[in-house]
């Protein structure tokens, strides 16, 4: 009987592990998808063909059932997606406040994100 529950809670691992994986993804190019309707202006051509692109390659490691190519494929979307939309959210961000300066690096927020308090003198 233990052979057979131990049988039992490794598959069900592995299909909770590939469940979890391929929600993952899909969320995955949800976003990705979303952001390049958002940032189109901000996007070369080029650009938004190859984040496509992975998006579709990692559809089809979702279709396969691979867990270890769609996390794979994910992990590749992720570094590539992630350099594109810092860049083109930079872009977005300087065009619409008139091309200014952008701030110094880490503005007034802390590493969590939170502002941190600043004090001026005269």
């Amino acid at each position: 009987q233990m052979c057979i529950r131990d049988s039992i809670n490794a598959e069900y691992g592995e299909k909770k592990q590939a469940a979890e994986a391929t929600n993952t993804a899909e969320s995955q190019c949800y976003e990705i998808e979303k952001s390049i309707d958002t940032y189109k202006d901000q996007l070369s051509d080029n650009e938004k063909n190859e984040l496509r692109g992975l998006v579709g390659e990692l559809r089809s490691a979702v279709s396969s059932g691979n867990v270890e190519d769609i996390k794979t494929k994910s992990q590749e979307l992720t570094q590539k997606s992630s350099s594109i939309f810092e860049r083109a959210y930079r872009d977005k961000m300087n065009s619409q406040s008139g091309g200014g300066s952008p701030p110094p690096q880490g503005g007034d927020r802390n590493e969590g994100g939170d502002f941190k308090a600043v004090s001026y003198t005269h």
